[in-house]
């Protein structure tokens, strides 16, 4: 294998790794995002059902 040809996999599976954390990153936004809305919405009323781990359908 010449060195291009090894580089170019390393450069390759980085990206795929930038790929993997991203998506897991936006997954978890995503999951977020929705449990704020299902406890009420972004207020501080909901951050602190959030916080306080009650994620029950209000």
């Amino acid at each position: 294998m010449s060195f291009d040809q090894s580089f170019t996999l390393s450069s390759a599976a980085l990206m795929n790794g930038k790929l993997l954390v991203l998506a897991i990153v936006l997954t978890l936004v995503g999951i977020a995002v929705y449990e704020f809305v299902l406890v009420g919405g972004v207020s501080l009323e909901g951050i602190a059902r959030f916080a306080n781990g009650d994620l029950g359908p209000t």
